[in-house]
């Protein structure tokens, strides 16, 4: 019963949704304060200011929170071009050093962030955790790998995937709606 949970923790599908979210979480970051002063939100800079009523405030153009800002906003691009790598290359080397790096950079964020002194809010963990993310769907693709390697060796593959990509369910849908309108 185990190995059953073991082949479904770690399939591709694992890796496809790790990646998503933890470039995801990124790009939502940037919409979300960093930090929180006695009076107001605070948010990085050149970010929009979405307070929902409440006082929003961006962080001073500073050498260190512009710093913090391109780091995260280079961080979801690179994620989300190791999220395309994956689904269209499928070379682990490119699409895990794209998202390796793209993780580095969210703790290199969090941890830039952390040396100005002030204290985290909901973008800071949000990039901690998409990092974690990033980096968990890695690990889990080096399992899957290890798994197709040894699953050649006997007669049963589990390098096929079991599931469609996402796209191909989403248009399979479409198209089923609009045949019941004919």
């Amino acid at each position: 019963m185990q190995v059953g949970w073991v082949k479904f923790i770690f399939s591709r599908v694992w890796i496809r949704v790790f990646l998503v979210l933890g470039a995801l979480f990124d790009v939502v970051s940037t919409f979300l304060p960093w930090s929180v002063a006695v009076d107001a939100y605070l948010y990085l800079p050149w970010s929009p200011l979405l307070a929902g009523g409440w006082v929003a405030r961006a962080l001073p153009f500073t050498v260190d929170f512009l710093r913090v800002s391109v780091v995260v906003r280079v961080a979801a691009v690179v994620g989300w071009a190791g999220v395309v790598l994956y689904e269209y290359v499928g070379r682990r080397v490119i699409w895990g050093g794209a998202v390796f790096v793209s993780g580095v950079l969210s703790f290199l964020a969090v941890g830039l962030f952390a040396l100005t002194g002030l204290c985290f809010y909901l973008g800071a963990y949000l990039v901690l955790v998409g990092g974690v993310l990033k980096v968990t769907g890695i690990v889990v693709g080096e399992a899957v790998m290890k798994e197709c390697l040894e699953s050649r060796k006997s007669d049963e593959n589990v390098c096929t995937p079991k599931f469609a990509s996402l796209w191909e369910l989403f248009y399979v849908r479409v198209l089923i709606d609009r045949l019941r309108l004919l």
